[in-house]
């Protein structure tokens, strides 16, 4: 048993890769959701979709501080245009502005880029 264990949202893409690679590799994985449909979480900032019906407009961002604050040694992030990104770049702001080292693959040949703070392409 590996003595790590992949933290992730939980969302498709991605995530949903790595779910299923820690799954047949039998690595140890946590996953925090977001809690979208939690209207009652305290201090939710509820908005409307497009169909009218009430969600946590602020449950991604939540959900990546609760990632951080489970104790991250490490935050590997993927987005092709990080800066047009509203989760991923949140998640990799919250990471850094909690020195957990972070790096970024930006395109198909997934070589990690370490992003610190200052950093243009992290906002």
């Amino acid at each position: 048993m590996p003595g790590f264990t992949i933290v992730h949202g939980g969302a498709t893409g991605i995530d949903q890769s790595f779910a299923e690679a820690c799954a047949e590799l039998g690595i140890p994985q946590e996953v925090h959701p977001a809690r979208w449909e939690a209207l009652d979480m305290p201090g939710a900032l509820i908005s409307q979709d497009k169909r009218g019906r009430p969600y946590v407009a602020h449950a991604g961002p939540i959900r990546n501080q609760e990632m951080v604050d489970a104790g991250a040694s490490m935050c590997l992030a993927f987005h092709r245009d990080l800066e047009s990104s509203k989760g991923t770049l949140d998640c990799v702001r919250t990471a850094i502005a909690a020195e957990i080292p972070t790096y970024v693959c930006f395109d198909e040949t997934a070589t990690p880029v370490r992003l610190r703070a200052g950093d243009e392409r992290s906002g």
